[in-house]
């Protein structure tokens, strides 16, 4: 996969006001070269999506308890596109971090899962290898553990 060029997007889709207030200072701190979009439910995620060109869009970041169509029927959506932004990697960012719900989110598409409450670095640190094409396997970040591959 060739590294993607121009002002990449990273959508965030999560209706916690707390949560995007974590991004928010993160991305602020770390003086991002990316556009970042917040949007807090399904329908307006979907919608953004499609709008956008299909390399416009480096990552989303996905709560999957949102209101709206949640984050499995945003990812299950995405997949179905008929374009490039089907293979938009998508990080489940959630609290749902048992077993069963990491092998559905692998079983539906998602590149990796985040557990909250979350250490912005680490997602901060994934920016540059989905950039590169060189994000791998599906992965989890959990809140105690370190990166654990699934």
């Amino acid at each position: 996969m060739t590294k993607k060029t121009g002002n990449l997007k990273v959508l965030i889709v999560d209706d916690s006001t707390a949560v995007q207030a974590i991004y928010k200072h993160g991305f602020r701190m770390m003086r991002n070269p990316y556009e970042v979009r917040m949007i807090s439910n399904g329908e307006d995620a979907i919608t953004f999506i499609k709008g956008e060109k299909e390399d416009a869009i480096l990552v989303i970041l996905l709560d999957i308890t949102i209101p709206g169509d949640n984050g499995l029927e945003v990812i299950r959506k995405v997949r179905a596109l008929d374009d490039a932004r089907s293979l938009i990697p998508v990080i489940a960012v959630t609290n749902n971090a048992e077993k069963l719900e990491i092998d559905t989110y692998k079983a539906m598409g998602f590149n990796g899962f985040v557990e909250k409450p979350f250490d912005f670095n680490k997602i901060a640190a994934l920016l540059p290898k989905i950039e590169k094409g060189e994000l791998g396997n599906f992965f989890a970040i959990r809140t105690i553990k370190d990166e654990d591959a699934l």
